[in-house]
């Protein structure tokens, strides 16, 4: 729009109704490798354990990972690999 109309940035934004934190917003690439190795690791180690418990070691462990991450990530990767055995 800028380059065909010939507009600075600031009419262009303005036509369009987006504010400058929205124009300028570059999103960041997210890594859980981190997340997914301490997850796999303590899944390993720990089979009867759920997310809570799990949480709770990788606290002790020192990282302060947010619990809907972990939790996104948990489910994402651990959820079909775990299989229960309910009922038996």
């Amino acid at each position: 729009m800028r380059k065909e109309y010939g507009l600075t940035i600031r009419k262009a934004r303005k036509a369009l109704g987006l504010s400058r934190s929205v124009y300028a917003y570059q999103p960041k690439p997210r890594d859980d490798g981190p997340i997914i190795e301490a997850l796999t690791s303590l899944a390993d180690k720990y089979p009867r354990y759920g997310f809570a418990k799990i949480f709770q070691i990788i606290r002790r462990h020192g990282h302060v990972w947010n619990h809907k991450r972990v939790y996104r990530v948990y489910c994402r990767w651990l959820f079909p690999t775990r299989a229960t055995s309910a009922g038996q």
